[in-house]
């Protein structure tokens, strides 16, 4: 129990390192903790370990690919539908035959429905493993679909390797091999969303932090459990489950439950992303003794892990070929229609200034028509969501450079090792296999992930751009007009007025930052000569603070609105509303007695509308 313990402390304090250690000697944490779990692995005073495969597929994987998809913008994940797709489904089909023939030639007595398991075990990419990718500043769009790929693969994989090794029992065709696969994504996405709504209708209505942040952890396994008990994938399930509350969140949680779930998953991510790939290493020396009992040899196994690497490389740069090339072709066919779409908006902003005080009846084509300010505004929104497009495929293309990275970049991990020991004990050399599969994961780690940021220094692909003034301030104007539409307290306003001051000087200050706002009314309150009870301060403070929060509330419901068009990007939105967060919370916790008790005066009615109860100021 004393070795377990010093083990999980040395690793947390060296998970806490990770990072920074990787500054420093140029190697990324993963592979380095890689190493570490082989190091502890191989020390006389640490017994053979072996974790139960299960504890990684049902445990680790699900809050981690939660955790992702809840931070993967959908927008940016729909634009990317295609190449996700193709990455985590074909390819791994794919890969899984080819690896299957080139197995089974390889290892004596296994034959080809063993091989086709063990390459459907070594085809998907590591959701965890690109994690490397994100820190190289590559574009948003191959980090993307590199998640993407990772957060899908690991089911098609699974299915694969499960249909199979029926195959070695009975005869199973392509046929169901296909239709067991779309019952376990039919049965994900509706078991995904299902989750991910009621757990946000839940959290919702929780007043606590802290009960809020439990129920955010356990979120994943609400929609991983039930899909894996209806046959279907509970990985994908807790994906489509993260993007549904990543979607939702900031329009239906509170600004402290969100931050406070956000800080809880990023400390647990790294943790458990660090974990995976340090039980990696640990399990390797187990798997060696294992192997060298049998009939077969590590020097087999080296080999066929080698060959085994390169030609998942191979197949991925075959396949990612026409993915590059079709992405160039459609951009253009895009840019093609881009004179039409701009055409297009212009005239839904008529429409919608015509629209402005009430419906309006058109006539087009001998047919009368009758044009809502809802129905202009979508459509209005449509077309934005298809010139966003167009500008997002135009600035972060798909060429030969970004082709290379993504064909790098997809490492195997502890996914590959994790399925290979869910191999049936009467799987012919299955120590073997397991060793090969180990091998392959970390040569594929310890290789691409070592020499990833040097590829891409060496070849330069579209980096990330930073978020431009020109679309701060298209954001902030959008803001500005949301606080206009704000009426101010009319108490509020008798108070501002009675020290002289007219509607435009109010009008100014109320344009401002939410809690720059709510101290300047606070402080002229204070300053000002009129003569005020303590009750009517209070009163005049939580009206302020009140109509602060209300600005808030209609800056984020607007910038909400425009987010679904794809007119602005993802990163520049998320900085805005992290600043409304922040704001939000100050507000409340400087004025939280007066906004949640109440701010009666003494002896008026308590069912009385408050600004009502605010005695008028002399």
């Amino acid at each position: 129990m004393s070795v377990a313990i010093l083990i999980f402390v040395v690793a947390m304090l060296l998970i806490a390192a990770s990072d920074r250690l990787a500054e420093h000697t140029g190697v990324v944490a993963p592979v380095a903790l890689l190493a570490l779990g082989i190091i502890v692995g191989f020390t006389p005073w640490v017994p053979d370990i072996s974790v139960d495969p299960q504890m990684i597929v049902a445990v680790i994987l699900p809050p981690l690919l939660y955790a992702t998809a809840t931070s993967m913008p959908t927008m940016d994940f729909r634009r990317n539908l295609t190449p996700i797709a193709v990455l985590s489904v074909l390819l791994v089909a794919v890969s899984a035959v080819v690896l299957g023939f080139i197995f089974e030639k390889m290892v004596p007595g296994i034959g080809l429905a063993v091989g086709i398991a063990l390459g459907a075990v070594a085809s998907p990419t590591d959701a965890v493993a690109t994690s490397i990718v994100r820190r190289q500043g590559v574009s948003n769009r191959l980090v993307t679909v590199l998640e993407g790929e990772g957060l899908i693969n690991d089911a098609s994989a699974l299915v694969i390797m499960s249909s199979a090794l029926a195959a070695v029992a009975a005869h199973v065709t392509a046929g169901e091999v296909i239709g067991h696969f779309a019952q376990e994504v039919i049965v994900a996405l509706l078991i995904g969303w299902l989750a991910g709504e009621v757990m946000v209708w839940v959290r919702a209505r929780v007043g606590s932090v802290t009960a809020d942040t439990v129920l955010s952890l356990v979120t994943p396994f609400v929609a991983y459990l039930p899909a894996n008990a209806l046959h279907g994938s509970g990985l994908v399930a807790a994906v489509i489950a993260g993007l549904v509350v990543g979607r939702e969140a900031p329009e239906r949680l509170h600004s402290s439950h969100r931050v406070a779930a956000g800080q809880m998953w990023a400390t647990l991510q790294l943790v458990l992303e660090s974990t995976v790939f340090g039980l990696m290493g640990i399990q390797l020396p187990g798997i060696l003794h294992d192997v060298a009992r049998g009939e077969l040899h590590f020097k087999l196994a080296a080999i066929v892990a080698g060959v085994g690497l390169v030609a998942t490389i191979v197949v991925r740069a075959v396949m990612v070929v026409p993915l590059v090339l079709g992405s160039s072709r459609r951009n253009n066919q895009r840019e093609q229609k881009r004179p039409r779409l701009e055409m297009m908006n212009e005239m839904a902003g008529k429409m919608t200034e015509k629209v402005k005080d009430g419906p309006t009846t058109v006539s087009r084509g001998g047919r009368s028509m009758t044009i809502t300010p809802e129905r202009a505004s979508t459509f209005r929104h449509r077309v934005w969501r298809a010139l966003a497009d167009i500008d997002y495929f135009t600035e972060q293309s798909f060429g030969p450079r970004e082709g290379a990275v993504i064909v790098w970049s997809g490492m195997r991990g502890a996914v590959t090792l994790a399925a290979a020991q869910m191999l049936p004990e009467s799987t012919p050399h299955r120590s073997f296999l397991i060793l090969v599969a180990a091998l392959l994961a970390s040569a594929s780690l310890a290789i691409q992930g070592s020499t990833l940021s040097l590829l891409v220094r060496l070849v330069k692909p579209t980096k990330t751009r930073p978020v431009t003034r020109a679309e701060l301030r298209d954001i902030y104007g959008r803001m500005r007009e949301a606080a206009q539409d704000v009426p101010v307290p009319p108490k509020l306003m008798a108070m501002l007025n009675a020290q002289g001051e007219d509607d435009s000087e109010v009008t100014g200050d109320i344009r401002g930052p939410a809690v720059s706002l709510a101290w300047n009314l606070t402080s002229r309150m204070r300053e000002s000569g009129v003569t005020l009870t303590q009750a009517q301060r209070n009163q005049v403070t939580a009206l302020s603070f009140r109509y602060a929060l209300d600005v808030i509330a209609a800056q984020r419901k607007a910038l909400l609105a425009v987010r679904d068009t794809g007119k602005f990007r993802p990163q520049a939105l998320d900085d805005v509303f992290a600043t409304l967060d922040a704001d939000e919370m100050a507000l409340e916790l400087h004025a939280g007695p007066l906004l949640t008790q109440g701010i009666e005066e003494p002896g008026a009615p308590a069912d009385q509308d408050p600004d009502d109860r605010l005695a008028p100021l002399e």
